[in-house]
């Protein structure tokens, strides 16, 4: 997950665009948060940390996989198309729960993105 999550990252920071993630991780994103979603939820509803902003991102990376049809990826790779229809109401969902937006602590340096 460690490399998926840090994907997720580097869209948030604007050093990789979202749709080349998507394209070509799609389905490893998906199968990711697949995996980890019972444990986020159930540590969710116990109040524990575990819907920390980075796993919301993961969430919501998986939400756009999910939609994204496969015979898009190809398209969102070489640039005919740059985003899904389906993407801006989950990006206006994601924003309605707080999810855009992080705060990433590198040392002593802190970023605010998304």
């Amino acid at each position: 997950m460690l490399g998926v999550a840090a994907l997720v990252v580097f869209v948030l920071l604007g050093i990789v665009e979202r749709r080349h993630v998507l394209a070509v991780l799609h389905t490893r994103i998906i199968s990711v948060w697949d995996a980890i979603e019972p444990f986020v939820v159930a540590e969710r509803a116990l109040g524990l940390p575990a819907g920390n902003r980075l796993l919301c991102h993961l969430e919501a990376m998986a939400r756009l996989a999910k939609v994204t049809p496969e015979a898009v990826v190809d398209d969102l790779l070489t640039g005919k198309q740059t985003e899904v229809p389906a993407w801006r109401e989950l990006d206006r969902s994601a924003e309605r729960k707080g999810w855009l937006g992080l705060t990433v602590h590198v040392g002593h340096r802190e970023w605010r993105v998304g």
